[in-house]
């Protein structure tokens, strides 16, 4: 199969890419957008295509043992998949979809790009990743976004035209995960790129009736073959003439396909990471000659999010246990849950209430109030912890296994136990200690 690759490789290159595919990737961790500068527990080298992610230099060092990675420091991802990033380019006050977007990666870059402003619907259609990608989203410490679970082609009967900028993030038969033991080598097996080729057509179909007149669509795979890549693209623009025009970022040039424009590639060989593809396009104010079926419109009209103004009241009065949302987000109660989020998302869900819910808040359960993990995470600008405790490395550490602590304090009630001046999650106070409820899916 490695024939294929001729039009992108020379002969003598690919064996070198043939063994490269064998072996690991670097390390690679993303900087939250507010930490730039916070100092790190090991060294690191700047990536060429997106400066804020960075090479671990020791092969050794796992970036996950440390509590600066608990405290959401960084966020750990393979430095190809940060590619479609430099291409889309997020700008604050968008409303963004990440139609594929779990375990969320992207997702968390694109919403701390957006610096709290806007909406992000981070989309993934196979339910049982929706929680981890709720997990990594709640990291950001941000509050404007959404996570939904629809397929791509019934969310787009429902939200024509509606973004400003769509991530398709697609599936595909995963030639970059060999390295990683991810993949086998069916991944190139004809058969396997043909079956994952039509359904990123299928998603992509999807994907350009939610984008806007003069939106853009930035599509990505963790795949080499053309079929699954440019493809894709020449087929939108030949099928839609005038409709699209290729995204040339200058910066990237050095990446450049040398196939399809707007296209990027990054090799194991050349750049030190499993891979990459990436692709940008502009939609024009073109018609695409698609008609939509209405079904925007057929949820009740009314704002599901709202309860009675008694129990609202009551929900709202709730978070003074907890803390003090600032100005910038509210909650609002639903299904015996308190949603908090910014007044951009919720013009959003009030215009398309089926679409879904905010993932921070407080959930009611046995009599009482239980705050949400993320809820703990957020941005000192959006909520103040009614009581914050700062913990030594070894209690912090111990926090973090999951365990009751005894730190010396005459706290008592629910906290927020940080390290650094910055949050790890929730904890109870008694008298004698602190009940942790830290989730399982946190623990290091």
């Amino acid at each position: 199969m490695l024939s294929s690759l001729e039009p992108f490789l020379t002969t003598e290159e690919l064996s070198h890419f043939e063994a490269a595919c064998q072996t690991f990737p670097r390390r690679c961790i993303r900087l939250r957008d507010d930490r730039i500068n916070r100092p790190l527990p090991f060294d690191t080298t700047p990536i060429d295509w997106y400066p804020s992610g960075k090479w671990v230099d020791d092969s050794a060092i796992r970036p996950a043992s440390f509590l600066n990675y608990a405290i959401g420091d960084y966020y750990i991802q393979d430095a190809g998949s940060l590619l479609p990033l430099a291409v889309l380019q997020p700008r604050p006050g968008e409303w963004i979809c990440d139609l594929c977007a779990a375990p969320g990666g992207k997702a968390s870059a694109i919403l701390e790009a957006m610096q709290g402003e806007g909406c992000l619907v981070a989309n993934e259609s196979i339910r049982t990743r929706v929680h981890a990608l709720e997990h990594v989203l709640g990291r950001t410490g941000q509050a404007n976004y959404i996570v939904t679970s629809w397929d791509p082609d019934e969310m787009a009967s429902r939200l024509p035209e509606v973004f400003d900028a769509i991530l398709v993030d697609a599936p595909c038969s995963g030639q970059m995960l060999v390295g990683k033991s991810k993949r086998d080598e069916n991944a190139w097996h004809p058969s396997q790129i043909f079956h994952c080729a039509q359904r990123q057509t299928r998603i992509l179909n999807a994907a350009i009736r939610m984008l806007k007149p003069n939106g853009r669509l930035v599509y990505s795979t963790c795949t080499f073959a053309e079929v699954e890549n440019e493809a894709q693209i020449r087929r939108l623009v030949q099928e839609y003439p005038g409709a699209f025009e290729p995204i040339e970022r200058i910066p990237l040039k050095k990446w450049a396909s040398p196939v399809a424009r707007g296209c990027y590639r990054l090799w194991p060989h050349r750049d030190g990471c499993a891979g990459g593809f990436a692709a940008g396009l502009w939609r024009t104010d073109r018609n695409l000659g698609i008609s939509y079926d209405g079904k925007s419109n057929d949820a009740s009209p009314k704002r599901i999010f709202r309860g009675h103004p008694k129990e609202e009241r009551i929900a709202i009065d709730a978070f003074r246990e907890f803390g003090e949302l600032s100005s910038v987000i509210a909650p609002r109660l639903w299904c015996n849950q308190v949603h908090v989020a910014t007044s951009e998302v919720w013009s959003l869900l009030d215009r398309y209430p089926w679409l879904g819910k905010p993932c921070l808040g407080m959930v009611h359960e046995k009599q009482r109030w239980l705050p949400t993990q993320s809820l703990s995470l957020l941005r000192e600008c959006l909520f103040t912890p009614r009581i914050a405790f700062d913990l030594d490395e070894s209690l912090a550490r111990q926090y973090m296994r999951g365990e009751s602590i005894r730190p010396e304090s005459t706290a008592s009630g629910w906290l927020t136990a940080q390290w650094q001046g910055y949050p790890l999650g929730w904890a109870k106070a008694t008298h004698t200690r602190w009940n942790n409820h830290l989730p399982p899916w946190c623990k290091q």
